[in-house]
């Protein structure tokens, strides 16, 4: 049903013991960066919760007492919060509580917040709806103002420890890339960026290197090259890169907000803008050697 990381044990244990105190809040927004494993964490701490034992995925696991939400593509609509406002108002069956979760609440459009507002405000009991995001800031204030927030701890030390133990030794450049979050880092085990960069900047046919890079997570690639550049360009920045990480990131947030962005068009305009800037800078270091 789950990932176990080591990291998750603290926040899922706080959980917990308000449970058993039955001091449990009804609404629960629990924020955990990108890279540290939000959708495992929730998943474990409605298992805790509801005393779930299952290998399936958690979008399959049948429980009366469980609802499991999570995004159509990059969007939550309305629909699958009315199944959660259905599903809140019936009598607990097999467990002391229900327990609903939503994955990516950020990703909710207006009206389905807007639907989630209205089961937040008078909840019913022995109801608890638990929210993860990594983007606590997009949710709606209203819902934002309803929510108790737990905000998980980033633990290096035992990320560090795990990654390890997963035969992965990070490099300073590599934490710089992933901001140090270990799902990232793993990830990125099977996507040498910097390789792929030094090759793009070297190619003639950006649309290749597009094609490799679609193969691969391309939100998170996006996320690790404007971290990457960000870091490279904190000593010497120059207006071209900065706004071509602007660009990095706008491309990143429409991926994950939009069922209708078009990844390769997307991709390759971004490749070639970086290409450009590339040629640029190579045709003034030339300029300068030769002054």
């Amino acid at each position: 049903m789950f990932q176990l990381y080591p990291w998750h044990g603290g926040l899922v244990g706080r959980l917990v013991d308000l449970a058993e105190r039955q001091s449990l809040p009804a609404a629960i927004a629990l924020t955990c960066a990108e890279g540290w494993g939000g959708e495992d964490l929730l998943s474990r701490c409605a298992s805790e919760l509801l005393q779930i034992k299952s290998d399936l995925p958690v979008d399959q696991v049948a429980h009366p007492d469980f609802c499991w939400l999570q995004p159509e593509g990059a969007v939550i609509k309305i629909d699958a919060i009315r199944r959660l406002n259905q599903f809140a108002v019936q009598t607990p069956q097999i467990s002391v509580r229900k327990v609903a979760g939503i994955v990516d609440a950020h990703l909710m459009n207006k009206n389905a917040a807007n639907a989630l507002l209205k089961i937040l405000e008078e909840p019913p009991p022995n109801t608890h709806i638990i929210l993860v995001t990594p983007y606590w800031g997009r949710l709606l204030p209203t819902i934002r103002s309803r929510c108790q927030r737990y905000e998980l701890e980033r633990d290096r030390e035992s990320s560090v420890k795990w990654l390890i133990e997963q035969g992965v030794a990070p490099q300073a450049e590599d934490l710089l890339e992933t901001n140090g979050a270990p799902l990232a880092l793993l990830n990125a085990q099977g996507f040498d960026l910097r390789q792929w960069l030094d090759d793009l900047e070297h190619s003639h046919e950006p649309s290749a290197c597009a094609a490799i890079l679609l193969k691969a997570d391309v939100v998170e690639v996006l996320a690790r090259w404007s971290r990457l550049l960000v870091s490279r360009q904190w000593q010497s920045a120059d207006r071209q890169t900065l706004a071509f990480i602007d660009e990095v990131n706008q491309v990143r947030i429409a991926l994950q907000s939009s069922n209708s962005a078009n990844p390769q068009l997307l991709v390759e305009r971004l490749l070639a803008q970086w290409q450009a800037i590339s040629a640029s800078k190579r045709s003034k270091q030339k300029l300068q050697a030769g002054a």
